[in-house]
């Protein structure tokens, strides 16, 4: 098993409400997510577990197609949809991770809870 593939697994297991997506379209999501994070300053340490978070959120996207709906109704089924502004929770995490990124020394101090 590969890095990438390391990231799906995580993906799937952080975010398993997210279906239908087959898993080639995760790896690439993986890949794109693992280039960003490296990107972003995360050390060989955290940068699977950053990059999970952040390939979720982009999985996410791809998964909730229905963004822009703001209610819908069928029978006695309604349900209301609010604006995230783009952001997810997963999106949050990562971003959180990233704070904790010293970039001035040069070391990765991420805090993980």
């Amino acid at each position: 098993m590969d890095t990438f593939d390391g990231v799906v697994t995580r993906l799937k297991m952080i975010a398993p409400q997210i279906t239908g997506i087959d898993d080639e379209t995760l790896r690439i999501f993986a890949t794109d997510a693992y280039t960003q994070a490296g990107k972003d300053g995360f050390s060989s340490d955290d940068i699977e577990r950053a990059a999970s978070y952040l390939a979720a959120h982009y999985a996410f996207i791809a998964f909730n197609r229905n963004e822009r709906v703001k209610k819908e109704q069928a029978a006695v089924l309604s349900r209301e949809y609010f604006d995230a502004g783009g952001s997810d929770a997963y999106l949050d995490e990562y971003l959180r991770m990233k704070s904790g990124l010293d970039t001035t020394s040069g070391k990765n101090v991420a805090l993980f809870y």
